[in-house]
Order: C-alpha cells, then structure tokens, then sequence
C-alpha cells in the first residue's frame, strides 16, 4: 500500500509543479466559439518587475462554457485579477506560442471607471 501512496504522491508532485499563478490588470476579453462549438475566451496580462520596465505579455485562454461565463460577466478590461493554470506550447502555421490556460480566477478589482478626458 505504501508504494502506492507513494506513486500518487509522486503524480500530484508532478502535477502541482505545472500550476502557475499570476496577476495583473487584464487587456480586453474576446469571447469565441470553436469550429467545434466550445465557448473561450481569450485576454493577456502584462507582466514586469519594476514599473518602468517593457511588459511581457501572457496569452490566456479559459476554455468550457461556465467559467469562460463567469468570467466573461465579472471582468472587463481593466480588472486586477489572481489567475491559476497552466503554461502550453503550441504552434500554429509555423510560429511557436506560449499561452497560459486558465483553471480558476478570482476578481482583485474592479476596473477603475474613466474619468473625463481619458
């Protein structure tokens, strides 16, 4: 039994290795349907260390109807949030991306309304 505990400990390892959390204030979302009927939505973040730098920006996708709803209906551009998921490669027409798949958020903030003159 102890070997076996110890492969799903190993699994989970693996496993919790590959989750990543990020924050930020998110660009504005798109909401598509795929050739196959799945609902995503799809947003960046910018991401820096110090305020001055140039931002790296993070391709995010949140794939299947309730949360992409959820978020959809939450967020708009401008929100802070904590996203958790998963960094994949993938290619298309011969360039190589590097896009984050998003598991589960929680709303930081609330975009700031525009003030005259914005």
């Amino acid at each position: 039994m102890s070997e076996e505990i110890d492969k799903k400990a190993e699994q989970i390892i693996a496993f919790s290795q590959k989750l990543r959390c990020f924050e930020g204030y998110i660009s504005g979302i798109e909401l598509t349907t795929r050739d196959d009927g799945t609902l995503y939505c799809k947003f960046s973040i910018p991401l820096k260390k110090k305020k001055e730098d140039e931002p790296v920006w993070l391709n995010c996708y949140i794939y299947g109807g309730a949360l992409c709803d959820e978020f959809t209906k939450d967020c708009a551009k401008g929100a802070r949030v904590w996203i958790t998921g998963m960094l994949k490669k993938s290619e298309k027409e011969g360039n190589e991306y590097l896009n984050f798949l998003v598991k589960d958020y929680r709303l930081l903030e609330y975009p700031r309304p525009k003030t005259e003159g914005e």
